[in-house]
Order: structure tokens, then sequence, then C-alpha cells
């Protein structure tokens, strides 16, 4: 592990932007790391985490812009913050892939994980890191299936810099790790933790 690898995984910050609707799901199940199984996905299925707070609430903000589902819960943004340190498990021996830089191989196993979104798992690691795409992948994606775009448009597409970077867990027994400290509306109010805590 080089040094960049070892500070982005020593994070012990992470944060999670979602709607109200799937906090209130999360309380009552917990964290499911099978629950986005069928979302075209950077890095395929699993629970994904961001190191920037404000990025998240951007994050939130466009879920629900997006949504075309209308009632209240599904329209309210919210930023779950966790506490977790992904270097402890690395050193304990859990398989890891950190993209430093928007090259061909972060390009290539974006397409892969995209492509083969409705599989349980597309490849060995247990945790993975680093850069991420911006807003457009799932379109993207979609003119690649419909014969629009060839699979080396979509590559070039992918490897656009942006400033986001993303971790993703793909095991339950990593995101059972996962410490809850803060959860709230965003611009609104905060929620209260112990609905989740007390399960």
């Amino acid at each position: 592990m080089n040094s960049k690898e070892e500070k982005f995984f020593k994070i012990a910050k992470w944060f999670h932007g979602t709607t109200l609707h799937d906090w209130k799901n999360m309380c009552n199940t917990l964290i499911n790391v099978k629950y986005n199984i069928g979302t075209s996905l950077d890095f395929g299925n699993g629970f994904y985490l961001s190191p920037n707070e404000k990025n998240t609430q951007l994050y939130a903000i466009n879920t629900v812009k997006y949504n075309n589902i209308f009632e209240d819960d599904y329209k309210t943004p919210v930023v779950i913050e966790f506490e977790y340190v992904p270097y402890q498990d690395i050193m304990q021996g859990a398989n890891f892939k950190y993209f430093a830089k928007y090259d061909n191989d972060f390009a290539n196993f974006v397409f892969t994980c995209r492509n083969n979104y409705m599989y349980e798992k597309t490849h060995p690691y247990d945790i993975t890191g680093g850069v991420m795409t911006d807003a457009i992948p799932t379109k993207l994606m979609q003119e690649f299936a419909m014969g629009i775009r060839s699979k080396e448009s979509v590559i070039n597409e992918f490897m656009k810099s942006t400033s986001k970077k993303q971790l993703c867990l793909h095991t339950q027994e990593l995101c059972d790790k996962l410490l809850l400290r803060r959860a709230y509306i965003v611009n609104g109010e905060e929620l209260d933790i112990n609905e989740y805590k007390k399960k």
C-alpha cells in the first residue's frame, strides 16, 4: 500500500447520502450490503460512502431531485455520518482496490461493474475506493446498451476527471462494523439515531 492509499483508507469519518424514506428503512433493517443489486454503480454492489460531507449533501439533494415518487419521505434528502477506518480491516486481510486516477484501469473496471450490475459481485474485492465518475455514467451505459455509443467511447468518458472520491464496502461483515454517529435532513433537522442504534 502506498502513502496515498494509506491516507485515504485511514480516514475515520464517512458520509452516506440518501432519502428520508431510505433512512427509515435502514433504521428497521440496518445496512444490507445487497440492497442495491440491480443498480448500475461504479464499483458494483455494495454500500457507498464519501469522505466529503458537502459532496454527500449535494448527492442527496440530486437523488431526491430525480426521484419520480412524490411522497415527502422520498423528496427529503438525508446525510448519515459513520465512523469507520478501512485501513484496520485491510491490515487484517480484507482484499482491497484503490483507484488514484482516471486512467484506463479505472474506466474499464467501472465499465465492467456497470455493465454487469445484475450480478451480486463482479470482482474479488471486499473494499474499493478512490476516484468516481461524474453524474452521467448511467446515461452513457444506456447509450452503450442501445448501440448509440461504443465501449471505447464510454471508457473515454469515464476517464474525465472530477474531484470526488468514494468508498464501497462489499461484504455484510464490513458494513456491520460501521458506527453510526449522526443523521440529519439536509438544511433541516437532526434525526434520532437511537431509532437505528436500538435495533
